[in-house]
């Protein structure tokens, strides 16, 4: 057939395939990102949900521009549909999100996790590319 390609004819050897989706958020409160300044620490942050397994949480210095630190949220027993968090900084906000997850149908990497939306109810939401700002008012 002169070089068509199918589905099947895909090379999944050559392809490196992504973990499951991490929820990266950049937290903004009156213009200062509050985790690159150090005003909110790990110790400070607690999340809360309406599910069995809480996700593990990490703040990461960023290493190629963009925010200069994340707050990485994961969790293994993540699957497709939607969950419910409260994350607390310190006694001063109470930010509510809802994280709605899809799955692709890639040929070589099978069913992982894409973030379809991520919004809140008390914070502006921006989607960002490959993370999330957080605008606490």
């Amino acid at each position: 057939m002169g070089g068509a390609c199918s589905e099947t004819d895909v090379d999944c050897s050559l392809v490196l395939c992504a973990p499951d989706q991490i929820l990266s958020l950049e937290l903004i409160a009156d213009g200062t990102d509050v985790l690159a300044e150090g005003i909110y620490r790990l110790e400070d942050i607690s999340l809360t949900g309406d599910h069995d397994a809480l996700p593990e949480f990490a703040i990461r210095q960023s290493e190629f521009g963009g925010p200069e630190a994340l707050l990485e949220i994961r969790s293994a027993d993540w699957s497709k549909g939607s969950y419910t968090y409260t994350l607390e900084l310190g006694n001063d906000w109470l930010v509510e999100l809802e994280v709605d997850f899809t799955s692709s149908t890639d040929p070589c990497c099978g069913q992982s996790l894409i973030i379809r939306a991520l919004t809140s109810g008390t914070a502006m939401v921006e989607e960002k590319s490959g993370y999330f700002t957080i605008v606490l008012t």
